[in-house]
Parts: C-alpha cells; sequence; structure tokens
C-alpha cells in the first residue's frame, strides 16, 4: 500500500513539474520567436488593441520574423545556425544588449514612440 501511494504521488509530482516547465519553454519560445520579453508583450498586446481601437494597423517593430529573431536572441548565423544556437562558443556576442535590429517599414513607429 505504501509502495503504491508513494508511486503515486511521485507520477503526479514529475506529471506537475513537467506541465510547469513545458509551459514556461512554450511561453519563451514564443517569446524569442516574436522579438518580445514578458514587459514589452503586455505592452505591446495593449498598443495592438488601442490601434485596432482606432482603426489603425500596428505591428511590432523588433519581428523580424521567426528565424531572424532566434538568429538575432542566440546570436547565431550561417549554416546550420538552428543546431549551433546552444552550442557553447569561445568568441563574445556581438551587439551590446541594447541596441537591436528593427523592421525598416515600421522604423517611423518607433520614432513616433520615443518622442
Amino acid at each position: 500500500m505504501a509502495h503504491s501511494l508513494l508511486a503515486v504521488l511521485s507520477v503526479l509530482l514529475a506529471g506537475g513539474t513537467s506541465l510547469a516547465i513545458g509551459g514556461m519553454l512554450a511561453w519563451h519560445t514564443y517569446l524569442v520567436l516574436t522579438a518580445q520579453g514578458t514587459v514589452e508583450f503586455y505592452s505591446n498586446k495593449m498598443r495592438a488593441w488601442e490601434s485596432r481601437k482606432r482603426g489603425a494597423a500596428w505591428a511590432n517593430v523588433y519581428h523580424l520574423g521567426w528565424a531572424r529573431n532566434w538568429q538575432e536572441r542566440f546570436d547565431v548565423r550561417g549554416p546550420g545556425w538552428w543546431l549551433l544556437w546552444a552550442l557553447p562558443r569561445l568568441q563574445p556576442h556581438s551587439g551590446n544588449g541594447y541596441v537591436h535590429p528593427v523592421v525598416r517599414e515600421h522604423e517611423d513607429v518607433l520614432l513616433a514612440n520615443a518622442l
């Protein structure tokens, strides 16, 4: 009896932990693929809602497409980047972490929001 109860509790604990970690992995993968952080997700959601209310179009100026977003976030390029992103590297990352590339068509939106 005690062994079966322990087995059930172990399965429940492992299942709950797997769901929590899987949910966090899915959420952060979505954020990387759409070039957002958690704070930017909520502010972008609000800006998109306000734009829709006014009848205007809105787009995330940092969203370069899923593949480019992944390459920018993990600083990998060239052939096989989709395999190399998780490997350790000897060279320092490019960029300073503050300046990110933007979509040229939406650059005016970024400038207007800065004013």
